[in-house]
């Protein structure tokens, strides 16, 4: 485990703002996911109120989120002292960009009272499912999905039903899912609203790269999660023409492997597991926060390696200072652990210039 320079104890017991003695991040804006606590959403973010600056809310699955109601999100929390983003769905119909739009244009709406105005957009991946998870209707076919949840056959996907296995490319899947995406924009800013506050994330299958020109072209921003980068093997996407100024959040996490065991291991520390308690993708709260099952964790950062802590410090430096750094993890002592982390990966070092 890192050390950091303040005790995981004290840091725990923080009941004002976690950003307390520590210089770098006051300046920074810090958000969680409104799963932190085994509680509801609304008591996550009641929790979350005057901890972080901004929360993440965690609308993971379409049909729950969308049934959402005021007893789900209730007036008051308009008056918390936050601000706010979506995670949009994880299982998403996108071989259906129009309908993929309209879902997430009405959960926006949803919280429009939140002043809520930028969200995290999984873009299609391509998946290839197995008959068996994919409830016996594949067939064996190439499909499509931004999720491997046993059972939902292509759920949030490019499923084709004509695309046998190995006949489409990896450059006409990247071209279909241009146009996904660039449907997805025009419908977005036909509501008035701005593509640059529509953040792609870089996801298992898509590190964005493919899409790359369709994000210039229709000004989208972009969301780089650290735990997918070194999990996937995205570097690719580091190095991409004006990455930095479309970086507008990122996701700070180390990354994890779920054995056959179901036991969890750092990136780099293939034996040492994160803290306990440390979450694989969300918790769920009564209904929508639940995530699609996959095969990576969310660590806090003190699961890094040294050499994975630089890594992680090198992208968290990418971003500009005004990008909100979400600790996208799921449990309130793995968001307070990594923030005495993310202050050393910011500091200056010694020699640097300040």
């Amino acid at each position: 485990m890192l050390e950091t320079h303040t005790p995981y104890g004290d840091v725990l017991s923080m009941t004002g703002g976690i950003k307390n003695g520590f210089p770098v991040l006051r300046e920074r804006t810090i958000a969680a996911p409104s799963w932190v606590v085994p509680d509801t959403l609304a008591a996550n973010c009641r929790f979350l109120a005057g901890r972080v600056d901004e929360v993440g809310l965690l609308f993971f699955e379409t049909k729950a989120c969308l049934a959402y109601t005021r007893q789900d999100l209730p007036p008051d929390l308009a008056g918390l002292p936050l601000a706010w983003h979506v995670h949009l769905p994880l299982d998403l119909p996108w071989h259906d960009p129009e309908e993929t739009a309209r879902v997430c244009l009405a959960l926006m709406d949803k919280v429009a009272f939140l002043g809520a105005r930028r969200a995290v957009l999984h873009p299609p991946q391509p998946c290839r499912m197995s008959q068996e998870a994919a409830g016996g209707n594949s067939g064996g076919r190439a499909e499509f999905s931004g999720s491997a949840e046993a059972g939902k056959a292509c759920a949030g996907g490019m499923c084709s039903d004509t695309v046998a296995a190995g006949e489409e490319s990896a450059a006409a899947f990247a071209a279909r899912s241009g146009r996904a995406l660039e449907i997805f924009a025009r419908l977005w800013r036909g509501t008035g609203r701005d593509t640059r506050d529509c953040l792609l994330e870089n996801v298992r299958g898509a590190d964005l790269t493919d899409v790359w020109p369709v994000i210039e072209a229709q000004d989208y921003g972009v969301c780089l999660d650290t735990g997918h980068v070194l999990s996937y093997g995205q570097h690719g996407l580091l190095g991409m023409p004006g990455l930095r100024e479309r970086l507008r959040m990122v996701h700070l996490n180390a990354p994890g492997v779920v054995n056959q065991g179901g036991a969890s291991s750092s990136a780099g520390q293939a034996s040492q597991a994160g803290p306990a308690g440390a979450a694989s993708q969300a918790g769920q709260d009564d209904r929508g926060s639940k995530a699609v099952a996959g095969t990576g964790k969310h660590l806090p950062l003190t699961a890094l390696s040294d050499g994975w802590f630089e890594a992680v410090a090198a992208m968290l430096r990418l971003a500009d200072p005004e990008a909100v750094l979400m600790m996208e993890l799921f449990d309130w002592a793995g968001v307070a652990a990594s923030i005495p982390v993310a202050e050393q990966m910011l500091c200056p070092r010694h020699g640097d210039e300040t």
